[in-house]
């Protein structure tokens, strides 16, 4: 199997910052990540109608993103339609520049300051980040405001992370040097060392924010419960933000959210439409719509390596069990 180095040595202008708990030997951020989107997090001020959403890299964040904006307009599906989904949910990642791809000078440019702009967005706002919690805003940490959690199965994370990788590659100039192989990928994941992946590890991600949980007002919010029974999770987010749906609505917001309609939709559909200069002619956050497509790529020897790899690192955490096909 190829060094765990290999895709950190093919990227192009990769950092790391460094945190004080799971992060203190470094958190790999791509160039189109400013350090400070992650170090000044912590002193954003948030109000209490605000709602922060968490996602790692690759985990349903506009599926997650759209979903929490249906409860807060109370299911209104045409209201959505007629507006950007980046011009609703406000990302403290990436800059405003890179999002809307405006002002940027080529495809390793980061633009601005995400946190600049955001600080000066009216409330209620949502403001998502791919922060893991020590970096996140000591108001969120203080229980200001409520905190969404998206998490889809790992395999299907770092399935869907790869194809973005390849994407990626294939911009003259851009991230990647060159596309790296999935047996390249796979290895420098297994090592479950945030050094060497983009956005550090999924373990360290989760298992982080599920040992704060009882210190901050948290749902998490499942991909595959999303997929699988939609209406559970409306029902069991909306009932997190304090909000109820008669059976009509659930089953309109259902279809609003189905794979096709949020493919298709204007507002949601194109979503990286802007931001193809770095990420790919063929940049999409929506590929197939299933939760198991990691078996394409995942061999059964390399399944069963991160099964254990799993089950070492998760063991005594109580973390959810993921919910494979």
């Amino acid at each position: 199997m190829t060094s765990s180095r290999t895709i950190l040595d093919i990227s192009r202008e990769s950092y790391c910052i460094y945190g004080k708990e799971q992060n203190k030997d470094g958190l790999l951020l791509p160039a189109i990540v400013r350090k400070e989107a992650f170090y000044d997090l912590k002193s954003l001020e948030v109000q209490s109608d605000d709602i922060f959403l968490v996602t790692f890299m690759r985990s349903g964040s506009h599926f997650a993103g759209e979903l929490m904006q249906l409860i807060q307009n109370n299911g209104d599906c045409d209201k959505l339609r007629n507006i950007h989904i980046h011009q609703r949910l406000f990302t403290a990642t990436f800059s405003p520049e890179w999002v809307f791809g405006e002002g940027i000078t080529g495809p390793l440019d980061a633009g601005s300051n995400p946190l600049i702009s955001l600080a000066a967005k009216p409330s209620p706002c949502m403001i998502h980040t791919h922060a893991s919690y020590e970096f996140w805003p000591d108001q969120v940490k203080q229980g200001k405001c409520k905190v969404v959690v998206m998490v889809r199965n790992p395999k299907s994370v770092y399935t869907s992370n790869y194809h973005m990788i390849q994407g990626m590659a294939s911009v003259p100039g851009g991230l990647f040097e060159r596309k790296p192989t999935w047996d390249e990928y796979f290895a420098a994941f297994i090592e479950n060392k945030s050094t060497l992946v983009p956005f550090g590890t999924w373990f360290d991600f989760y298992s982080t924010i599920w040992k704060h949980r009882k210190d901050v007002q948290v749902h998490f919010l499942n991909y595959e419960t999303m997929v699988k029974d939609m209406p559970k999770a409306i029902r069991e987010l909306a009932t997190f933000l304090e909000k109820s749906f008669s059976e009509e609505t659930i089953a309109k917001m259902c279809q609003h959210l189905s794979f096709e309609e949020f493919k298709k939709n204007p507002s949601t559909g194109k979503a990286f439409e802007a931001m193809k200069g770095s990420l790919g002619e063929n940049a999409s956050h929506m590929r197939k719509g299933t939760i198991d497509d990691w078996k394409n790529m995942f061999t059964v020897a390399q399944s069963e390596a991160f099964d254990k790899l799993y089950d070492e690192v998760m063991a005594g955490t109580e973390f959810p069990q993921p919910k494979y096909e």
